[in-house]
């Protein structure tokens, strides 16, 4: 799985960025910028987003909007980390349509967790998918 992380703090990046590659099947890629996270993702295929909320540049709010507006073959999941912990704006955050809501600091075992979960899921809508083909198919 191709997943990129965004995150404006370096030490928070690096951090997720080393839970991240520790699990097996997926490739990281990291960015300090959104704006550059964005430029990437019009270009490289990405499977999963790990999303910063709050940063400078541009909140999460406003990336998903972008993220969204580009003509992707295949859109990201997206879950979002924050320290924010005030349930109306993680209900915010659902509204605009992420998969995972993750607290800072990281949590080896619920950022671990939550990657797997989102593999699994792509995993089974992959053989979901081949099960209709065969079956429309007449295999």
């Amino acid at each position: 799985m191709k997943c990129v992380i965004v995150d404006d703090e370096l030490e928070h990046l690096n951090i997720c960025k080393k839970f991240a590659n520790e699990l097996r099947g997926f490739s990281v890629v990291g960015f300090q910028s959104p704006m550059k996270a964005l430029r990437y993702i019009q270009s490289n295929y990405v499977d999963m987003i790990i999303l910063d909320w709050r940063m400078p540049e541009l909140n999460g709010s406003i990336f998903i909007d972008q993220l969204k507006k580009m003509e992707l073959d295949n859109m990201p999941e997206v879950v979002i980390c924050s320290a924010e912990n005030d349930s109306n704006k993680v209900l915010e955050m659902i509204g605009q349509g992420i998969v995972g809501y993750i607290v800072k600091p990281y949590k080896k075992d619920a950022l671990q967790n939550q990657l797997r979960l989102i593999q699994q899921r792509q995993a089974d809508n992959a053989k979901h998918a081949v099960e209709m083909w065969k079956i429309s198919s007449g295999f």
